[in-house]
């Protein structure tokens, strides 16, 4: 005979782990896309600083980054 106690058991502790699983994989994700932000805009920095780009495109163009950057670390 199945012992249910059991089955109950082992099944949440399935779906414990299926959910640590898609939560790491999903703060992986969320640095990785953190991550990639931060590089543009040192990159569009460095372009400023070096006199490559203007500080009003600079400023156009890190605003949405910044923007993206503030949404996702929230």
């Amino acid at each position: 005979m199945l012992n249910f106690d059991l089955a109950k058991t082992e099944a949440g502790k399935e779906l414990i782990n299926m959910g640590l699983i898609d939560g790491l994989e999903k703060g992986e994700i969320k640095g990785k896309r953190e991550g990639e932000l931060k590089g543009k805009i040192d990159l569009l920095e460095n372009l400023h600083l070096y006199g490559i780009i203007s500080k009003e495109q600079y400023e156009s163009m890190v605003a949405p980054l910044r923007e993206h950057l503030k949404l996702l670390v929230q």
